[in-house]
Parts: structure tokens; sequence; C-alpha cells
């Protein structure tokens, strides 16, 4: 059970948690030379003080996930793509094959919701990078699924800067802004 106590810590399995980590972008489209190395960077990355990995990708296959977890890496796993083609602001970005109406967003979430919210490695859910406030009641609708899904983490938002942000307080559990 992950969660945020009184005094904003963050506490994972009843100790508090402070994380320190990065971004795992992998879009698992980048072929055998890509794979080949992978072992030797998250040992890399394991033998430094870092204790979290935050997934940029749509769906990052459970065996990496194990494979962090067997490091001592938690992972904040991304449903930032989950989103109908049409109002995502960022065509450049990739989504789960088959998502193509609104729809098919809460099949998809509850899927993987379900499919991950037992894994020990699970710190959060990365719920939207950098979202427009026309996505506040999308993002709001989203959250009070989660929490009807899986009520032990938390889900969380990356927004490109300050200025707003108070708009989205329902719709995450913690937020961050980029530098």
């Amino acid at each position: 059970k992950v969660y945020f106590d009184r005094y904003g810590r963050c506490i994972v399995d009843g100790r508090p948690f402070f994380p320190i980590g990065m971004y795992w972008n992998d879009d698992h489209r980048r072929g055998k030379t890509f794979f080949a190395r992978y072992e030797a960077y998250l040992d890399r990355y394991a033998s430094g003080p870092f204790n979290m990995m935050t997934s940029y990708s749509n769906v990052i296959p459970r065996k990496e996930i194990d494979d962090f977890w067997k490091r001592g890496i938690r992972v904040v796993l991304s449903l930032a793509a989950y989103y109908c083609p049409e109002l995502h602001d960022h065509p450049w970005r990739s989504r789960p094959q088959g998502l193509e109406s609104p729809e098919d967003e809460q099949p998809f979430v509850t899927r993987r919701v379900n499919e991950m919210k037992d894994h020990p490695a699970l710190l959060a859910w990365y719920m939207a990078d950098e979202p427009g406030e026309k996505y506040i009641p999308r993002l709001h609708g989203r959250y009070e699924l989660l929490k009807r899904l899986d009520p032990d983490h938390p889900q969380i938002s990356c927004h490109c800067d300050s200025r707003g942000t108070g708009k989205f307080v329902r719709c995450f559990d913690a937020m961050g802004v980029d530098a």
C-alpha cells in the first residue's frame, strides 16, 4: 500500500519512502540491440542511489517491471497516453494499439490497472503529462475510476509550469512541474 500521510510524506508498506529516480522512456520498438544491453543499463541504474523509475511508455512489459523489482526499484506506471487520439494534444506520442475512440479508454485503463495493481514494484500511476485544462473533466473521471480500481496506489501528473495547476487538484494525488 502506498499513500501520502498528513505531513505529505510518501508511505510505502507503512514506512516513509523518499523516491529518487528518473524517467524510463522505451517504446519497445527498438529491437534486439537495445534489449541486448537492457540488463547492463538496469544494473548500472540500480547500483546508484535510485529507488524508483517512472515509465514514460504506454505499456511497459511485466518482465521489465519484474526486473526492476528484483533490483529493489519501484515503478510509476504510465496511463498518460490512454486517451483517444482526437483529444490528445500531442500527436507524436504513441498510444496502445486498438485505442481508437473515447469508448475504448475505460476498458484499456481497467485492464491495465487490474493487470498491474498487485505487483509489488508498483509505486504509483502516472496519469497525465502536461495536460491542458480541457482535460480536467476527463482527468477527474479517470481519477475516480482508479480510486475504485486501485485505492492502494496514488495517482500523479506532470505539468509544464505552475500556472493554473490549482484547477487540477481534484484530478491527482500529487503533481510535479517541469523545470
